[in-house]
């Protein structure tokens, strides 16, 4: 279990009553470094589990469950088990006077007992994050729904419009499927979404294809893996130059 110094945890514009009037209130659960889009409120580069967060009934109790949006920077640790495909970090805060009962968690790490202006530094992070933070996100989907598509595609339930998708060019900046009219992601516009859907058309492999190649050809199917050697052997002998098809296989 590692223990976050405080030196490194998230600072409020609360403050200690010692007899220095400018040391700042520490949350002592979360950390500066690991956490620090959060804190930082920069929500374009992070998503919220929108189910699981902020939808606490308890008013001195608050928890979200957050993670980067790039799959590059994602928590990979065993100690934190996917929801719905994702890996997030979970945070939660309790400030209950009623009771005197003031305690703060991140992922497996867990105190109680901390000091109540502490408490309060913990769920001024969380409650701004509900309040400010979480509206403004993406509202078309979020990392969950991208996955869940993300996987469709993998197994084959869907074959990629190369054509309409992640086209940013387009007045639909989306994900679009074979013989389906509407996309399957789609962009609302926003830096948010559009950082989401940036990551969608990455994760997929998905890049406007070079004219004449071979996704042209229904024979082909796009899935991201190079085309057989012996193809592009035969493409050198006829062309007399190495094939620039990267994105096809039969």
């Amino acid at each position: 279990m590692n223990m976050i110094a405080p030196a490194r945890a998230y600072k409020s514009n609360l403050r200690r009553r010692t007899n220095d009037p400018t040391d700042p209130v520490t949350c002592p659960c979360f950390d500066m470094e690991h956490d620090s889009y959060l804190i930082a409120a920069t929500i374009d580069n992070i998503d919220l589990h929108r189910i699981k967060s902020c939808t606490s009934n308890d008013a001195n109790v608050e928890r979200i469950y957050w993670t980067p949006i790039a799959a590059d920077e994602r928590p990979n640790v065993d100690i934190l088990l996917p929801i719905d495909g994702v890996k997030y970090n979970y945070l939660k805060a309790v400030y209950d006077s009623d009771v005197e009962y003031y305690s703060c968690e991140r992922n497996d790490y867990r105190m109680a007992d901390i000091e109540p202006n502490e408490a309060q530094a913990c769920m001024a992070l969380l409650s701004r994050t509900c309040d400010e933070v979480l509206p403004e996100m993406c509202q078309s989907f979020d990392l969950t729904g991208l996955e869940r598509i993300k996987n469709n595609f993998e197994i084959g339930d869907l074959i990629v419009d190369t054509e309409r998708s992640c086209n940013t060019s387009s007045g639909s900046y989306g994900i679009y499927a074979r013989d389906m009219d509407e996309a399957v992601l789609v962009s609302d516009g926003t830096t948010h979404c559009s950082n989401m859907m940036d990551e969608a058309c990455s994760e997929l492999s998905i890049v406007l294809p070079p004219v004449d190649s071979c996704v042209d050809d229904p024979d082909f199917i796009l899935h991201g893996n190079s085309i057989t050697e012996e193809f592009e052997a035969a493409i050198s002998v006829i062309t007399g130059s190495s094939s620039t098809i990267k994105n096809c296989a039969w």
